[in-house]
């Protein structure tokens, strides 16, 4: 499958060959490791730098964000995995004995099937709060709770998608002698077949299709209403620019996610409907498509910061090691659907209408522009 079944398929097909890579070029599998320790190095340090600035600074902790962060924990999970595809190049299906092999041999068969799952599931999360927000401005839909419970269903849902293959996923000898980790536990090619279908459509087309509905809804809502709070022509024009910037960034986040993970899944279903286009990927494409995806993990953080003016400062800051400085851009709401941590009242100034939106959600705005 998409996770696990990249080595195992192509070891199977080629034991004969050298270790490595087989058939691969030298060239090929040095430009190949290059390429996965620079996704290693980007999704782990990019990642981190995202959860550290929503769980550090009080001000980026709004819904969305806590969703982002989420999106980062699962981010890492597949950096974690790099080491083990990576090394297919070298040494192919090798592996080692003990409890310990085992224990890691399904760790890595089942981690990028969670990681997928977790990604998109909060991929939808984060449409569907967005979309409640337009068009229920004024209405607290999504609490404290109901975010914190999301959470919690997020990686439920991973989990049982994961677990399967934590099932199959064995170490076991070769005639050779060999240690060998490989998804040898299915009871039948069918039921394989059959997980990988319900993989693809539960972690790519449904949830894809509802976050497709969610952003039209929500730009049928843009292009329809004025928003609330927001009195003067010259204030709707910057609200409106500002808070598509949000939406174009978490809409490119989903894009991106789209087409990194395309290319496999519809190798799996042309796998699973026509065996015998099997035959039609090669080895340089099969590791191709593979990395393609597990870049998706690297590529997030790179998008917050070129879309979002908060992410960015804040990565700046950490990166020049500059104290906070609590612009004007922080609102000081109190705790809501939108931010479920306590926050403390900063100021009293007006609220600016150009940079409301990016930190918290339309709801907040009031008619009277003026903190109490």
């Amino acid at each position: 499958m998409n996770s696990s079944s990249f080595p195992t398929e192509l070891a199977n097909s080629t034991d004969h060959e050298t270790s490595s890579g087989g058939g691969i070029s030298e060239g090929y599998v040095i430009g190949v490791t290059v390429y996965a320790v620079i996704i290693f190095v980007v999704a782990i340090f990019g990642n981190s730098l995202v959860i550290y600035v929503v769980c550090a600074r009080e001000h980026m902790r709004n819904s969305t964000n806590i969703l982002i962060a989420n999106m980062a924990v699962a981010d890492i999970l597949m950096a974690c995995i790099v080491p083990y595809v990576l090394k297919w190049l070298f040494v192919k299906r090798r592996w080692f004995g003990t409890i310990m092999g085992t224990i890691l041999c399904k760790f890595f068969h089942s981690t990028q099937a969670l990681s997928v799952a977790c990604s998109v599931i909060s991929l939808v999360f984060i449409s569907l709060d967005r979309c409640l927000v337009i068009l229920f401005p004024m209405r607290h839909i999504v609490t404290s709770k109901v975010l914190k419970a999301s959470l919690v269903a997020a990686w439920i849902y991973s989990l049982v998608v994961a677990v399967p293959l934590m099932v199959v996923a064995n170490v076991h000898v070769e005639t050779k002698g060999n240690y060998v980790c490989s998804e040898s536990g299915w009871p039948s090619q069918k039921a394989k077949q059959s997980y990988l279908l319900a993989f693809v459509i539960g972690t790519y087309v449904i949830p894809l299709v509802v976050i497709t509905i969610s952003y039209v809804l929500i730009a049928v809502k843009l292009c329809k209403r004025e928003l609330p709070g927001v009195t003067t022509p010259e204030s709707q024009k910057k609200a409106h620019e500002t808070t598509k910037k949000a939406i174009t960034m978490l809409v490119t986040v989903v894009v991106v996610f789209a087409l990194c993970w395309l290319p496999l899944q519809a190798r799996e279903i042309m796998i699973i409907f026509i065996p015998e286009t099997s035959k039609l990927f090669s080895l340089e494409l099969m590791v191709f498509l593979t990395w393609i995806g597990i870049s998706n993990s690297a590529i997030n953080p790179c998008l917050y910061v070129i879309f979002s003016e908060n992410f960015r400062r804040e990565f700046g800051r950490i990166l020049s090691c500059t104290k906070e400085k609590r612009s004007d851009s922080y609102l000081g709401i109190p705790a809501t659907r939108a931010t479920p941590l306590n926050t403390p009242i900063m100021s009293r100034r007006v609220l600016s209408a150009t940079n409301i939106h990016e930190a918290v959600p339309l709801r907040h705005l009031t008619v009277n522009h003026r903190l109490p």
